[in-house]
């Protein structure tokens, strides 16, 4: 067990990250409605691909250092001096020569001078990003609530910023050049919270930043296959579709993602439990499996209530511009059972120290949904690029799980999941008959 105090400090650090994710979420709601209907299919289309290109290109730039630092901080926290500035040295000039390659790169593909400023506001960020390696200092400290602070400030003013936009009716380049005020003024919150717990001395060093790349590239790999796997569509729709079309799938993709907090809330609390009772195979596979059950009848829920509720949904919050948006919800939910068994399961091969399979989730995932989008968004639009997504999530967050020999027992615990209405009846159809019999034999017992 660990000592009450560590325990404790876990418990806060937990109770501070889900905090900031519900109250960014319920604030970001409403003004992200307010500015869907405010720029029409379009413009919104045009923020959400300059949005997409550059969180590929952030968590590109990261080189997946976070966690590495994180962890070197622990074990070597003498060190600090040279492993913030160090990674901080490595995220500024990969940041710089990513932004400037995304750029270049939308300048080629796209040509739209429109189109190009609002990725080069919105690209902006990437470096700034560097200035969140302060963050990893505060993680290994476990003092989440700095980290917290820093984040709340930069979405307060940029939400304050957006909200002041619409008022005065202010043009496209004003939102996408909130996205990195926003960025900017959580990266000097990071600075100057650190500077009041911390003298500021930055040593950059070139053994440091080898060992750093020794170690994280794996997860660089894995980090930028991921965000692929989930923004790759918004990309493609841009070059493939109508310009309206990529406004319409933002904006359900905006709906759709707002129930995914459950299942990181959920596997969040679920991650402990879970590497506790590792050694018990009974104890876990029994909370994983109620688990699982929660989270996949949860998302087929939701799924079903806007599968007959889609198009009302989408008319009272967004209006009638954005009418063909509703079918697009409808397809991009039913992806959700598979997103929130893949989140609880993934907790779980991390409890497994089965992190190399959940990396090849992302590596398999990423060129499958390529592919998949390259073969249906011109025949179907923003409907191809969601079948495509439900496609590859099945495949990876299921399929490859039954595939894999290390993970086979916990894709049949997934299987299990599906079947939980015909378990349900067969264990209440067993109690039942353990009572009658109990009944007739007064020395048989319930258990």
């Amino acid at each position: 067990m660990l000592p009450e105090g560590v325990a404790r400090r876990i418990a806060q650090n937990t109770g501070w990250l889900l905090a900031e994710r519900l109250a960014r979420l319920l604030g970001a709601f409403a003004i992200t409605i307010w500015v869907v209907r405010y720029l029409g299919p379009e413009d919104f289309g045009l923020l959400a691909y300059a949005i997409s290109i550059t969180m590929i290109a952030e968590v590109t730039s990261g080189l997946g250092v976070g966690a590495i630092v994180v962890r070197e901080l622990v074990k070597t926290p003498e060190a600090e001096a040279e492993l913030l500035g160090s990674a901080f040295a490595l995220r500024l000039v990969a940041g710089l020569a990513i932004a400037a390659g995304a750029l270049a790169l939308t300048w080629l593909v796209d040509g739209d001078p429109r189109a190009l400023a609002v990725v080069g506001i919105v690209l902006a960020s990437v470096p700034i990003r560097a200035l969140s390696t302060f963050d990893q200092a505060f993680q290994a400290r476990m003092q989440s609530r700095f980290s917290v602070i820093a984040r709340t400030s930069g979405f307060a003013v940029a939400a304050a910023m957006k909200v002041a936009l619409l008022v005065v009716g202010a043009p496209l380049a004003w939102f996408a050049a909130a996205v990195t005020v926003e960025v900017a003024v959580a990266a000097l919150g990071f600075v100057v919270l650190y500077a009041r717990t911390h003298p500021l001395a930055f040593q950059p060093r070139w053994h440091r930043v080898r060992e750093l790349l020794r170690d994280s590239w794996p997860l660089a790999i894995a980090g930028a296959a991921a965000m692929v796997s989930l923004r790759i569509d918004q990309v493609m729709l841009r070059q493939m579709s109508p310009a309206t079309e990529l406004g319409m799938y933002a904006a359900a993709a905006r709906l759709s993602e707002v129930w995914y907090f459950v299942p990181v809330a959920l596997g969040t609390a679920l991650l402990p439990a879970l590497v506790a009772s590792h050694a018990d195979r009974e104890r876990h596979d029994r909370r994983l499996q109620v688990a699982l059950d929660v989270a996949l009848w949860s998302a087929i829920g939701i799924a079903l209530a806007v599968t007959f509720l889609g198009g009302i949904v989408i008319a009272v919050l967004y209006g009638s511009r954005f009418e063909g948006a509703a079918d697009i919800l409808r397809l991009q939910l039913w992806a959700g059972p598979f997103v929130f068994m893949g989140v609880i399961s993934g907790r779980a091969l991390l409890a497994q120290g089965l992190q190399r399979v959940e990396a090849l989730r992302y590596v398999v995932g990423a060129p499958l949904n390529v592919g998949l989008n390259l073969l249906l968004i011109p025949r179907f639009d923003g409907a191809g690029a969601a079948v495509a997504t439900l496609i590859s999530y099945i495949a990876v967050t299921y399929l490859l799980l039954l595939a894999h020999p290390k993970t086979r027992h916990t894709g049949w615990l997934m299987t299990r999941a599906f079947l939980l209405p015909w378990r349900l009846r067969t264990e209440y159809l067993g109690t039942r008959r353990l009572a009658r019999a109990s009944a007739e034999e007064p020395g048989i017992r319930l258990r």
